[in-house]
């Protein structure tokens, strides 16, 4: 049997690209993760008018609610929560018109995702 370098190469560069190709998968997996909690978070927030409660409710802390607030307006470049300032009975908090319009947009996209893996599963299981 004939080996060229080639062969060689590929048979040794390919655990390199195998752990890149798994880093991008963490990396996709996480920022999902991400993305669902911080869809929760506006979505208790909205209800409930308090990044504090929002926060109780969905099993984070406070600071760990207000770093996804953070960064998630920092990615998007515009503010997702609107804030007025606590008081003696504590601040008011409440989901900007842009941050229930990618609360809008992210439910449609998983909606579309739902539909097209339920019809690429037909497509490939179904006979």
């Amino acid at each position: 049997m004939d080996v060229d370098r080639a062969d060689i190469a590929a048979v040794v560069v390919a655990p390199d690209r195998i752990k890149q190709c798994l880093a991008r998968i963490d990396a996709v997996r996480v920022a999902h993760e991400q993305l669902d909690q911080v869809e929760f978070l506006l979505r208790q927030i909205d209800t409930l008018g308090s990044v504090r409660d929002a926060c109780a409710k969905t099993g984070m802390s406070y600071s760990k609610g207000w770093s996804l607030i953070r960064s998630a307006e920092k990615e998007l470049g515009y503010t997702v929560v609107e804030r007025s300032p606590g008081g003696k009975h504590g601040g008011v908090a409440s989901v900007s018109e842009a941050g229930k319009n990618i609360l809008r947009k992210y439910e449609l996209l998983e909606k579309d995702v739902v539909k097209y893996a339920e019809k690429r599963y037909k497509d490939i299981f179904e006979l």
